[in-house]
């Protein structure tokens, strides 16, 4: 358990690095896009409860894996951006990554779509 707990560690803060050097990017050519499908969005709606005006924030965690972090996975709640790195709003109802996830999404846009087979939402990072 210990030399794993340390190897997440270690790629965290690898990650965190690189996106101290290079900066948050703004509103440039470069930023990322959140894109969710009508299907996501709805299971979002039918499995959470949300309404108009609710958030649903997306974050990297400890533990897991997804097509491009190994020990890490994606993370979701119910919340209101405070300083976010990207937003797409839907039907009143807002997704988002705060600029603070910026080393787990960094270098990619991220991409959420419904699984019919699963009957759940799949998450994507496409190479910018």
């Amino acid at each position: 358990m210990g030399s794993i707990f340390l190897s997440i560690i270690r790629e965290y803060v690898k990650l965190n690095i690189q996106s101290l050097r290079g900066g948050y990017r703004g509103n440039s050519v470069n930023a990322m896009k959140i894109t969710v499908s009508d299907k996501a969005h709805n299971w979002y709606i039918d499995e959470m409860g949300l309404e108009k005006g609710d958030g649903v924030r997306f974050f990297g965690k400890v533990y897991g894996k997804t097509e491009v972090h190994d020990n890490f996975s994606v993370g979701i709640n119910v919340g209101t951006p405070t300083d976010p790195l990207a937003t797409e709003t839907i039907d009143g109802i807002t997704y988002f990554i705060e600029k603070s996830d910026e080393w787990f999404f960094k270098g990619y846009d991220f991409q959420i779509e419904y699984n019919d087979e699963m009957k759940e939402v799949s998450y994507h990072f496409k190479k910018q």
